[in-house]
């Protein structure tokens, strides 16, 4: 035990947890000086990747609002399910070419075709 209670091991430990880094990376250990008023200036690479990460980050949440925004429009159906025959069938029906029975009876073969 040393002369405050604390072990020798404890003592090492926290010696090598507080000094080791400053002497092998002194420029993070004086980081909060750099200017003299106890900020952090920015290096030149801090002003490209700044604005750059910002514009990511804009992109990314126009992203996802834009995702958004398409999911919660596509409540109507699809159109790439519905049959081209039954379309002109229905067309045709509607137009008056053909009669209920016709259209009846054409759409029951269709219906066992598809």
């Amino acid at each position: 035990m040393s002369r405050y209670g604390f072990s020798n091991t404890i003592s090492k430990a926290a010696v090598a947890g507080i000094v080791l880094p400053q002497v092998l990376f002194p420029r993070l250990a004086l980081a909060d000086t750099v200017d003299g008023y106890g900020h952090r200036m920015m290096e030149w690479s801090e002003w490209i990747i700044g604005p750059i990460m910002m514009l990511v980050g804009i992109a990314v949440l126009v992203g996802i609002v834009l995702l958004v925004v398409r999911i919660a429009r596509n409540d109507s159906p699809r159109v790439a399910n519905r049959d081209p025959a039954m379309e002109v069938l229905r067309e045709r029906f509607a137009r008056g070419e053909i009669t209920e029975a016709e259209y009846n009876q054409t759409k029951r073969s269709l219906d066992r075709e598809g």
